[in-house]
């Protein structure tokens, strides 16, 4: 009997310790993680919010865990803390490469950033590991201990009343942190402030806030809602009301010296590829440096990035205005939603030709589709312009006669060649470049390791293949007289954040902080136009708004959160996590005296917050049914 009991008390404590380790390694895992990552603009590790969720999240998955037979409740107990880790050092990964967690809205794009997957940019930090470690290792000894015992009934009626609070806590934290009725519906007026906690995990606009405030199970369920749209679908004709509200109380832009300066001259707008301004220079870059001294350069230019897609991120912005909501939208609406305001539709208005030129393939962001949507009549990929090596931007040239036309016309370009990894894999862009390469690095004083100095002088080679197409492409518009009817105007589609070293980039461009690390080059030229600068601060934002303002085109540019450069007033540049600089503040969570600079920091959070909303309601589709009403 003594030993009966024995056995009995040994096999209840491996039941009990069976349960209560998963629901550890849940709980340890979240508050570990966001321990390690915490963010000066964020709830603490421990706050109460997130660890009321984590606290319900992990007993949910543990109740989970203990309706399952046990041959599946052994695979599952650790398979989903595995799983778990996986997604944590996915969101450390995605911080430290664009310093954002992940999101569901990045995976659209997954299959394109893939294709340039590199170890180096992997980067974790040890307490992370080791954590991931003892957590694999506690759900593997859990799932070993969970013992064969008989059937009882009352295991299921516990794990279901468990599984039931548990589900209550989720619903009710939830509701406590979002807005009533009431303040959803005072968005519209002055007095709304964006920068709440409950307009922020409401709106899912800040996901790193997000995070922090709700925990990472918690964050993981409601990312999946809201990056497929589920949340919105409630949510449309409040929005509508508030958009029009919104608009309404927008200036219009006034007309100013360079209104319709451009007036039926061609226009090459051209997006390089990761060309940043430490690349820029007269020894690596020589026709681009030529051309930039010769333009209206925009000194004090930023690409901010609101999407891990960030090529997409600034084709999309600096093509319609549009920006890709934090929370994420639906792949399909790139494709098929209004955007009547975008600059191929204008210039398509104003009887131009509009075509893309890029050496992807169409399907890759689904582009040749949503190009199209955006108002081009084609999209040319390498195939079309007879690339044998698709790398090689200076292959491009070879679609020289269908960039440009008798007619006027617009030719999207986007180069190539400036893509990472900095590596042997693409060795078929640096061959060629090699002796240019090292006779002008190779005595060179470099801020970081003897790997980072290889990665420099790979991506030196990688700008000299884009400067060889450029060279080209003026050469060819010498030739046939374009070069007087044609603007060429080049900006960057991010800065270069294919190094593995963030840190080194950092130190070349001399950026104290990420912020910073996204001034990127951006300027225009014309055979004839006087050299100048615009010091003002400025982004791709202010791409659309400006160039449609050149050209004397039709619109209303209350609808772009950015505005024309020309405009009066000091510019504004605003990042994703609504830090933002106005050509003398950079406001980040550190700045002290936040409330000093409350107004613009409200500004930006209205700016912003609209911009999503405006693309992740479709709002133009609708004011077009309304107007046809």
């Amino acid at each position: 009997m003594k030993h009966k009991n024995q056995r009995s008390t040994h096999t209840g404590l491996r039941c009990v310790l069976g349960a209560l380790i998963p629901f550890l390694c849940f709980l340890a895992l979240d508050l570990g993680f966001r321990y390690l990552y915490t963010l000066a603009a964020c709830r603490p590790w421990n706050n109460t919010q997130a660890l009321v969720f984590s606290l319900c999240w992990s007993g949910l998955f543990t109740a989970l865990l203990a309706l399952l037979p046990r041959v599946l409740r052994r695979i599952f107990t650790v398979v989903l803390p595995v799983a778990a880790c996986v997604f944590a050092l996915a969101h450390a990964a995605m911080y430290h490469l664009t310093g954002n967690y992940l999101s569901f809205a990045d995976l659209s794009f997954a299959g394109e950033g893939a294709r340039f997957f590199s170890f180096a940019y992997l980067h974790f930090r040890i307490g992370l590991i080791l954590l991931v470690l003892l957590v694999c290792a506690a759900a593997a000894a859990a799932a070993w201990m969970i013992p064969k015992t008989r059937y009882r009934w009352y295991r299921p009626v516990i794990a279901v009343a468990v599984l039931a609070l548990c589900v209550l806590g989720i619903f009710l934290q939830d509701r406590a942190m979002r807005e009533s009725d009431t303040d959803q519906i005072s968005w519209s007026t002055p007095n709304y402030d964006y920068s709440t906690d409950e307009a922020v995990y409401t709106g899912f606009s800040d996901i790193n806030r997000c995070f922090h405030m709700c925990g990472s199970y918690q964050y993981l369920c409601r990312n999946i809602l809201v990056s497929n749209g589920l949340e919105d679908l409630l949510e449309n004709g409040r929005s509508y009301a508030a958009l029009n509200s919104y608009y309404e109380s927008r200036e219009s832009h006034a007309e100013n010296a360079w209104t319709g300066r451009f007036a039926g001259k061609n226009l090459l707008l051209i997006q390089l590829e990761c060309i940043d301004t430490w690349m820029l220079t007269e020894e690596y870059m020589p026709n681009l440096y030529r051309l930039q001294q010769e333009s209206v350069d925009w000194t004090d230019n930023y690409t901010p990035l609101f999407s891990s897609a960030a090529t997409f991120n600034t084709e999309l912005i600096a093509n319609t205005g549009l920006v890709i909501p934090p929370s994420g939208i639906s792949s399909k609406a790139y494709a098929s939603y209004s955007v009547p305001y975008s600059l191929p539709h204008l210039f398509a208005g104003a009887g131009y030709t509009c075509e893309t030129f890029h050496p992807s393939r169409g399907f890759i962001y689904n582009r040749e589709n949503i190009h199209r949507n955006w108002g081009y009549t084609a999209y040319h990929d390498y195939s079309d312009m007879g690339m044998d090596d698709y790398m090689r931007d200076s292959e491009m040239i070879r679609a020289y006669e269908d960039m440009v036309d008798d007619a006027p016309f617009l030719s999207f370009i986007i180069t190539y060649s400036g893509h990472g990894p900095y590596d042997e894999s693409m060795d078929n862009i640096s061959e060629g470049h090699w002796d240019a390469v090292h006779a002008l690095t190779d005595s060179l004083e470099l801020p970081g390791t003897e790997a980072d100095r290889q990665e420099y002088q790979r991506a030196i080679a990688h700008a000299m293949e884009t400067d060889d197409f450029i060279g080209e492409l003026l050469d060819r518009l010498e030739q046939d007289g374009h070069i007087d009817d044609t603007v060429l105007f080049f900006y960057t589609d991010h800065y270069n954040k294919y190094m593995s070293s963030t840190e080194f980039v950092m130190k070349l461009k001399g950026s104290a902080n990420t912020d910073e690390l996204m001034k990127t080059p951006c300027f225009f030229y014309l055979r004839g136009l006087e050299p100048g600068v615009v010091d003002k601060a400025a982004s791709v934002f202010d791409v659309p708004p400006t160039i449609a303002n050149l050209f004397g085109l039709e619109t209303d540019c209350r609808y772009y959160p950015g505005k024309d450069v020309f405009s009066e007033g000091t510019g504004l540049v605003m990042f994703r996590n609504y830090d933002w600089y106005d050509g003398t503040t950079l406001f980040t969570a550190d700045t002290p005296d936040p409330e000093r600079y409350a107004g613009t920091t409200k500004q930006v959070h209205e700016i912003l917050d609209n911009a999503w909303r405006t693309f992740k309601c479709n709002y133009f589709d609708y004011l077009k049914k309304t107007e046809a009403e």
